[in-house]
Formats: C-alpha cells, structure tokens, sequence
C-alpha cells in the first residue's frame, strides 16, 4: 500500500477495525500511525487519512455530518434545530452540523448532504432563476 491514496489507507483501517476485539483495535491504531509515519508520509496526507478514518466510523454508528455553508455564523442552538430537524427527516441517529462561513451568501444556506449539494441561498436561487430564463 506503499502509493496509497488516504481513502483507500482508511477503507484498510476500516476493514480490519470493525471486525476486531477492543483489545486489537488500539493495537491496530498504533500501528496505522506508525506505519505512516514510517512510510515517510506529511502530515496533510496523514491528517487526512485520519479524517477519512473518522468519517468512516461515523457512518457505521449512523452519524452524518453536513456541512452548512452560510454568511454569518450559526448559533448553537440552530445547530441543534437543525440537525435535530435533520435527524427526524432523514432518519439518521445523530447528525452533526459543520458550519462554514462563506461571505458570498448574501442570505440563505448551502447544505451539502454526503455528495449531493442543496443550495438554498439567495445567490443559488438567482442563478436558477438566470438559467431558466435564458433557455
């Protein structure tokens, strides 16, 4: 695995981690990072490795992120109401919501849902309005 991307390194990590006793998974977390490290591997493709890792194991035990792109920040309480909203929708155990501040929101949220993008800004909106008047 030594030109591995991140994604497939966590996707080995995951496979092995979810299939051992708690004993062998902090050997296993030992030795990921070891072998890392040894490999010669930076700290961006290695913090990004673990990212992957944690995405992973948080879709197992039913977690989703979703990212919130907004122009100011979202308290938290609107985090709570929206991921608990999120929760009830779209049946996931627990949500948790990533807020990213993006001054080009004029009002409005960008949610980005595993692959797929809801734009829910006024800028989103426009541009929709713009293509489908210009057809």
């Amino acid at each position: 695995m030594k030109n591995a991307k991140p994604h497939e390194y966590a996707r080995s990590f995951y496979s092995l981690y979810s299939k051992a006793d708690e004993k062998t998974k902090l050997a296993l977390i030992k030795n990921t990072a070891r072998t890392l490290a040894k490999q010669g591997k930076g700290k961006t493709f290695i913090d990004r490795t673990l990212q992957e890792i944690e995405l992973l194991l948080e879709k197992s035990a039913g977690i989703e992120r979703i990212k919130v792109d907004t122009q100011t920040a979202l308290t938290a309480t609107k985090k709570e109401t929206l991921a608990k909203a999120f929760e009830k929708k779209l049946g996931f155990k627990k949500v948790i919501i990533d807020n990213f501040l993006d001054e080009r929101n004029i009002a409005g949220m960008k949610l980005t849902i595993g692959d797929t993008v809801y734009d829910y800004t006024v800028k989103g909106r426009l541009e929709k309005l713009t293509s489908r008047l210009t057809r």
